[in-house]
């Protein structure tokens, strides 16, 4: 999500999850400003906010940090 917007396919794609799961998910960190929801042409994006990728940067971070990545 962080390099280009995806449709819920793409996501389904890469991650192996159904389209359920991923909408629940998805709709959760919608709510919560991490990740937008945008609508061209009757199709549905996803994209991480500002607030999402700084936050995701810094669970990054921690992790290495305790050699978990």
């Amino acid at each position: 999500l962080k390099s280009r917007p995806k449709t819920l396919s793409e996501l389904t794609t890469i991650t192996g999850k159904s389209k359920q799961v991923l909408l629940f998910h998805l709709r959760q960190l919608v709510d919560r400003g991490l990740v937008r929801k945008i609508t061209i042409d009757k199709q549905t994006y996803y994209q991480t906010t500002e607030l999402g990728t700084i936050i995701y940067e810094h669970i990054l971070k921690f992790l290495k940090l305790r050699n978990v990545l």
